[in-house]
């Protein structure tokens, strides 16, 4: 069900008489939706800009800011856009220091300037969550921040009406061991593994500063596995010094086993790097069906098994976004985006599933 709402709240109409709804629910970012509606006398009054609908059905609560109203030249169409916050719009005036869930709630509440809806931080219901590395925000759009702060964190936001107004959460998605995705249990579909070692590397030569004989400071990193040929990587760390400075302004060295430390450090992050897309997994999961069911096993943010017994694939993976298409006489189609934290090699001897 999908309420169309003014700036101040009120309920203008349900909607209907649509040909088309697109809705696309994001976990870390801003979310979007595409409606195609027929122009009867409510869609044209009050499917306009800066309205916002309320979504809510068996798989999401979510709310949607039109920014987009479109006729169509033949007059038989509205088509209408939008987004599911307007942090994109609003940007950081002072610098802020982001640390925790609290400084993101005092930069919300300290740039409410959007002016028709009044939005407030919900810290009772917002996970309490720190950054190792805390950073300085300026001038700044609040979602891109919010953004950095939730790919540290690893958890999402989310932007709702409430009797106190327009609120917005931080949230973190739970792990989720029964709903399982397996072509052994015919939810997982289309699957796909690619193995691309065109760029992979298992051999770092790091070089640093340039010591008083001329000669640099290096570190050999090696990652080599039995079996597997020497493939190499230069690394340029020459803008790791030896010296630096507190915050006193007095210097400071590092010594020599610190320094090739660092340069290891350097050398290991470079090699990751080349393997990050050395092996693919593509492949699509069935989001409700008779094993476990999207909005009852699982919501969006979770984080879900899914054991693929064709490759001997074990895999944690997150529910980043879903894709809600209804359109008129046709079955509703939803798609999940899936981002893997975790993928392992396994052997099964049976048809069963265990999890650690």
């Amino acid at each position: 069900m999908y309420e169309v709402r003014n700036t101040n709240g009120q309920l203008l109409m349900y909607l209907q008489n649509c040909t088309s709804i697109q809705w696309h629910s994001k976990y870390a970012e801003t979310g979007s939706f595409e409606i195609h509606a027929r122009p009867s006398k409510d869609n044209l009054e009050y499917l306009k800009k800066w309205n916002h609908i309320i979504c809510h059905d068996k798989y999401k609560l979510e709310i949607g800011f039109i920014y987009y109203v479109e006729h169509s030249s033949d007059g038989m169409e509205i088509i209408v856009k939008g987004y599911t916050d307007f942090l994109e719009s609003i940007i950081n005036l002072n610098t802020a220091t982001i640390k925790d869930t609290a400084s993101i709630g005092a930069l919300i509440n300290n740039n409410n300037r959007f002016g028709l809806y009044d939005l407030s931080f919900d810290a009772d219901a917002s996970v309490d969550v720190k950054l190792e590395k805390p950073f300085d925000t300026t001038y700044k759009k609040l979602q891109e921040t919010l953004s950095s702060f939730c790919d540290e964190t690893e958890c999402g936001w989310k932007l709702y009406s409430t009797y106190k107004g327009l609120q917005l959460r931080i949230y973190k998605g739970n792990k989720q061991t029964s709903a399982r995705f397996s072509d052994l249990y015919g939810n997982l579909l289309e699957q796909q593994l690619i193995e691309d070692w065109s760029t992979f590397k298992n051999i770092a030569y790091v070089f640093g500063e340039e010591k008083e004989d001329k000669t640099r400071a290096s570190v050999v990193v090696n990652l080599k596995q039995a079996g597997d040929p020497s493939l190499e990587l230069y690394v340029d760390a020459r803008d790791l010094q030896s010296t630096y400075k507190d915050s006193s302004g007095v210097e400071h060295t590092y010594t020599e086993q610190e320094y090739n430390n660092m340069l290891a450090q350097r050398g290991a992050e470079k090699l990751l790097e080349t393997r990050k897309d050395a092996t693919k997994f593509k492949f699509k999961i069935e989001p409700d069906n008779s094993i476990c069911s999207l909005g009852v096993d699982f919501v969006l943010g979770d984080v879900v098994p899914i054991i693929s017994k064709r490759f001997g694939l074990s895999i944690w993976a997150r529910v980043i976004g879903v894709d809600y298409v209804e359109e008129a006489k046709k079955k509703n189609d939803v798609k999940l985006t899936i981002d893997i934290l975790k993928m392992e090699a396994i052997n099964y001897e049976s048809d069963s599933i265990s999890l650690e």
